[in-house]
C-alpha cells in the first residue's frame, strides 16, 4: 500500500517547540510515506521556506503547481446584467473566506465605498462567509442598498472575480488562487496571527496584481484612496502554475507505476 502526503505551499510554523516538531515530521514521513505532493509553484515559493528540515526528508517530493478550480463555468456577463451594471460601471467584490475572522475588513470597505459612491458608478458585493457570526452578518446587511449587496456565500466566486474590477479580501490559499486565475486587481489583508497569508501575498504579489494592506490602511479615507488607485490599474494574466490538480494526478500515476514495477 502506497501512502502520499499532500501539503500546501506554506506551512503554519510552530512558534514553540519547532525543532522537536520538525524532527517528528522527518521521522514520520521517512518511515511511512511514499511521496509528498507540494501544491505550489517552486518559482513562487518552496517548502523549505517554512520547513527547515526539508533536506532531511528522503521521501520523494514533487511540486505540482498551485491548485485551484477550473476556469469559470457561468457566462461572465450574467452577473453584471443581474446587477443592472453597464460595461463602464465598476464592480468591487469584498470577501473574508470562511468568515471566522476578517469582519473588520468588510466594515472598513463599506465605509470607504460610501465615501466614493458619489464620485463613481460602482457596485459593492460583500461575501462574509458561511461561518460569519450571525450578529456580524446582520450588521453588515443593514448596509444593503441599491449599490451594496451582502451574501454569506456563492458557488460562483471565480465567476464574480472574472467579471469584477477589484477584489478586496484576506489572503488565504483558495482566495489567492482565485485572484491569480482571474488576473484581477486585488487588495489583500493578511491574517495576522501567523505569517502564512502575508508570506503568500508577498510572494504572489511579485508576479500578480496583488497589493498588501496594513491595519492603518483600513481607515475609510486611506482605503478609499487605495480602492481608487487600484481601480485605475489594469489586471493582467500571469505565468504562475495553477495546474496543481492535473499534475497531482499525473505524478500519482507515475509513482504508482514505479511502485507496481518494483513489486
Amino acid at each position: 500500500c502506497s501512502c502520499y502526503c499532500s501539503v500546501r505551499d506554506i506551512l503554519v510554523e510552530k512558534k514553540i517547540g519547532r525543532e522537536k516538531f520538525e524532527q517528528r515530521v522527518v521521522q514520520t514521513v521517512n518511515s511511512y510515506f511514499s511521496g509528498i505532493l507540494v501544491h505550489a509553484d517552486p518559482e513562487i515559493i518552496t517548502l523549505d521556506k517554512t520547513f527547515h528540515r526539508l533536506s532531511d526528508i528522503s521521501t520523494p517530493l514533487h511540486y505540482t503547481g498551485f491548485v485551484t478550480k477550473s476556469e469559470p463555468r457561468a457566462e461572465r456577463g450574467q452577473i453584471r446584467r443581474t446587477l443592472g451594471l453597464s460595461p463602464d460601471d465598476k464592480l468591487i467584490v469584498a470577501s473574508i473566506g470562511g468568515g471566522n475572522v476578517g469582519s473588520e475588513l468588510l466594515h472598513a470597505v463599506i465605509q470607504a465605498f460610501k465615501i466614493l459612491e458619489d464620485s463613481m458608478s460602482a457596485h459593492l458585493q460583500l461575501f462574509c462567509g458561511p461561518y460569519c457570526d450571525q450578529k456580524i452578518y446582520m450588521a453588515l446587511r443593514n448596509n444593503i442598498q441599491k449599490n451594496i449587496t451582502v451574501d454569506r456565500f456563492t458557488d460562483y466566486f471565480p465567476e464574480w472575480l472574472a467579471t469584477a474590477n477589484l477584489s478586496i479580501s484576506m489572503a488565504g490559499y483558495n482566495t489567492c488562487m482565485n485572484l491569480v486565475q482571474s488576473g484581477i486587481q486585488a487588495l489583500v489583508y493578511p491574517f495576522k496571527q501567523n505569517r502564512e497569508q502575508r508570506l503568500r501575498a508577498e510572494k504572489l504579489g511579485k508576479k500578480a496584481p496583488i497589493t498588501i494592506m496594513e491595519d492603518t490602511d483600513l481607515t475609510p479615507h486611506l482605503l478609499a484612496k487605495a480602492i481608487t488607485r487600484q481601480l485605475k490599474s489594469p489586471g493582467f494574466a500571469t505565468n504562475i502554475n495553477l495546474k496543481g490538480a492535473e499534475e497531482s494526478v499525473k505524478q500519482l500515476e507515475i509513482w504508482y507505476a514505479e511502485h507496481s514495477t518494483h513489486d
